[in-house]
């Protein structure tokens, strides 16, 4: 079997349509523990990732835990995004920092 669409949607919306390791949208939903593996088609077994990150740590027996990790850290992050929360995001200080530079002709 597959995830159901209403686990997909869950996920999805859970992640705010994002991979939890890149955070770059358009994910598709993956298994933590494979089918092969008897993983289930459940949402505490699901994931969100994008394609790449897919490819380089999906497939990783090893990188279970911390997927499961980033996801759950991923999902509390976005949730107090949602309820106005302000966060610290070091991509978005890394960004931020790389403006003023260039404003700076640095």
């Amino acid at each position: 079997m597959a995830f159901s669409e209403k686990v997909k949607k869950t996920v999805k919306q859970k992640a705010c349509f994002r991979c939890v390791i890149c955070h770059q949208p358009f994910v598709e939903i993956h298994h933590i523990v494979p089918q092969s593996e008897q993983g289930p088609d459940t949402e505490e077994n699901a994931v969100p990732l994008c394609a790449g990150c897919h490819d380089l740590y999906g497939g990783n027996p090893d990188k279970r835990k911390q997927i499961r990790e980033m996801r759950d850290h991923w999902y509390q992050t976005m949730e107090k995004r949602s309820r106005g929360e302000r966060i610290f995001d070091p991509i978005e200080v890394l960004s931020q920092e790389e403006q003023m530079r260039s404003q700076k002709g640095i």
